[in-house]
């Protein structure tokens, strides 16, 4: 059972403003594996930079890219190696 209106997608919750003590933000999203549980972390503010989601129920984890300051959420993927030669 989906706990957002929008199974998938992340809500991210700011509270408190950068540089106020104790502010920060919560990031969290439905497991998409087993879709029993939420996912989530807590981050300062501001934040820039990967968050490793894991759901409590399955163990299964979810790298992220989250940016405070502009609200986004993407998704971090496996390195991806590019050889490139000249012919």
């Amino acid at each position: 059972m989906a706990h957002f209106e929008r199974p998938g997608c992340f809500e991210l919750v700011k509270q408190g403003k950068p540089g106020e003590e104790c502010a920060h933000a919560h990031l969290m999203v439905d497991c998409p594996k087993c879709k029993a549980d939420l996912m989530g972390e807590t981050v300062p503010l501001p934040y820039r930079g990967a968050v490793v989601l894991k759901c409590e129920s399955c163990g299964y984890e979810l790298p992220v890219y989250v940016n405070t300051d502009t609200g986004t959420v993407g998704l971090l993927g496996p390195q991806v190696c590019t050889r490139v030669s000249e012919g």
